[in-house]
């Protein structure tokens, strides 16, 4: 039993991944048939999924004590393949603009080098990878978004413009603060290094 403990987290990451999947499968599929009710339904039970399983994965490997070096990347790992996947999708069939797809990828690969650097620098964590509160926002919209346009597509066709560039104005936004945050917060630390 001890072992099914401390995979239990990893399977429920995994099956994050595997979800991925599907949702695109889903979204493609209410991409060429709008109106499909049952798709719709299948594609927010799917999405629901995700998210609850981004919830609790962390929450039950704390809880069981099975926190890991493995798990955290995997997290990071399912996180971002359905975050990329689902943007590049979107961007693919015009309802994302391409440079924000480049705006997330920027984040993620500076969430990397600065969870690195605050890490050596610090020498005070455990933690894998640092996250700061307005990241976390934004992390959570880069996670949302592909669900809402979802939703809107199926819904509410007249305002997904207006929808999804209000969303990407507040995502860019809080990705550029917490990037400079997190910069800012890695320089000043480099300046007191003798």
């Amino acid at each position: 039993m001890n072992i099914v403990y401390k995979i239990l987290p990893n399977i429920i990451t995994l099956s994050r991944i595997l979800l991925t999947y599907v949702f695109l499968l889903l979204q493609n599929k209410q991409y060429h048939d709008i109106k499909n009710r049952e798709t719709f339904l299948c594609l927010s039970i799917v999405f629901l999924c995700i998210c609850i399983t981004d919830l609790i994965d962390g929450k039950i490997a704390r809880f069981l004590n099975s926190k890991s070096f493995i798990g955290s990347l995997l997290d990071v790992a399912a996180d971002a393949a359905f975050i990329f996947s689902s943007f590049i999708f979107l961007n693919i069939h015009g309802i994302i603009p391409f440079w924000f797809t480049i705006v997330i990828l920027s984040k993620f690969v500076e969430f990397i080098i600065t969870s690195y650097v605050w890490k050596k620098l610090n020498n005070k964590t455990s933690e894998l990878f640092i996250s700061d509160p307005i990241g976390k926002l934004t992390a959570v919209l880069f996670y949302i978004i592909p669900g809402i346009v979802g939703i809107l597509f199926y819904k509410f066709q007249n305002n997904l413009l207006l929808a999804t560039n209000t969303l990407i104005f507040i995502a860019t936004t809080l990705s550029v603060i917490s990037s400079c945050i997190r910069c800012s917060n890695c320089f000043k630390h480099f300046k007191r290094i003798p």
